[in-house]
């Protein structure tokens, strides 16, 4: 898991010793549903949601598929992926599969008990969240790679990025994704759209200057008063602080290398929690061609000799 995707035709998935949220919840009495991408590994039934703690699960197996067909496509081979629960869903194609989950989320959705898992591996953000408080996590891991030999974490206001992937292709900072599409942000156009429509009969959405200033104050913008410094990240690490500069134009590394050292000690000792990767080749016999046109769980049909 420690390196790139799972494909649809890879023999392999999240590994069966580890204990997955919706175990914890099912203990305290919960249902457990999903809605939506697993992408945890299909390979076999005992890797799938409905054997790793969900009572019911819509939506695809593999990692991404056309929105309106449902279909996926990996190294040349193509096929259809949507599922309620084991059960392929040719009866949704055509329907919009954001319409579809939102459907389905609005038919299971319950309340219920609270949870103290205090061994689940992560951190309750629930009272920052609903009482406004700092959060409680200070360090984010984005990634660790060994095989590309790149890595990003963030401490506090820091941020530490080596290495590359994909050539450099997206090395830069992306930017907001869809921003200027469709001209200006418009209130009145908010207002018109179904959900400000459903808002209004509520009585909850805002002010139209109420909006504007939400999204003012959410709106992150670079500082162009800070000289940029190039981040070249093949040649050496760089180190950014993200409340300056949110946007990684000035790489400090030289100009920090104490906090550069305490960053590379803080990425080595979460990567000594780090299992090898669990890589193994594409199946071709799981070509969705050879099964109705279907990415499906092969392992259960095929002798596959893996231990």
């Amino acid at each position: 898991m420690q390196h790139g995707v799972i494909y649809g035709t890879e023999p392999r998935g999240l590994p069966l010793t580890e204990k997955l949220l919706p175990e914890y919840l099912r203990e305290l009495g919960y249902r457990t549903h999903l809605v939506g991408k697993w992408h945890l590994g299909s390979y076999k039934r005992e890797y799938l949601p409905l054997n790793r703690g969900f009572d019911t699960h819509l939506g695809f197996w593999t990692g991404r598929i056309d929105m309106y067909d449902h279909t996926s496509f990996e190294f040349g081979s193509w096929g259809f992926d949507f599922r309620r629960g084991f059960e392929v869903a040719h009866d949704l194609f055509g329907q919009y599969a954001t319409d579809v989950y939102t459907k389905e989320a609005v038919r299971v959705t319950a309340a219920g008990a609270t949870c103290s898992c205090e061994s689940i591996d992560g951190v309750s953000q629930w009272a920052a969240l609903s009482r406004d408080l700092a959060a409680p996590r200070a360090a984010v891991l984005h990634n660790i790679d060994d095989i590309y030999g790149s890595a990003a974490i963030t401490v506090d206001q820091w941020k530490l990025h080596k290495g590359t992937n994909y050539n450099g292709a997206w090395d830069e900072w992306y930017g907001p994704s869809g921003a200027g599409e469709g001209g200006p942000y418009s209130a009145a156009r908010v207002r018109a759209s179904g959900a400000g429509r459903a808002l209004q009969q509520l009585g909850l959405l805002p002010a139209d200057n109420t909006m504007l200033a939400l999204r003012e104050e959410a709106t992150l913008r670079c500082n162009a008063s800070a000289a940029a410094i190039a981040c070249r990240p093949l040649a050496a690490p760089c180190l950014f602080n993200i409340d300056e500069d949110p946007c990684e134009r000035r790489n400090l590394a030289d100009l920090e290398p104490a906090t550069l050292r305490r960053m590379l000690v803080e990425l080595e000792l979460q990567n000594r929690t780090a299992r090898p990767p669990q890589l193994r080749a594409r199946e071709p016999r799981a070509d969705p061609r050879l099964w109705g046109r279907l990415y499906t769980n092969f392992g259960d049909y095929l002798p596959l000799n893996y231990n």
